[in-house]
């Protein structure tokens, strides 16, 4: 998987009962053995500072 790529992922609730599929944009890789995948979520929703 490259850098910028969007994927589908399970997102837990927060309380853990439930998991949703939602996209995620891949940011990076880790340079280990592992190769484990950095990702941002994406939301439609706007959250101002």
């Amino acid at each position: 998987m490259n850098t910028g790529t969007i994927v589908l992922i399970p997102f837990p609730f927060a309380e853990l009962t439930n998991i949703k599929v939602r996209p995620a944009l891949i940011i990076s890789t880790t340079k280990d053995k592992y190769q484990d995948l950095i990702l941002s979520a994406i939301s439609s929703v706007y959250l101002p500072h």
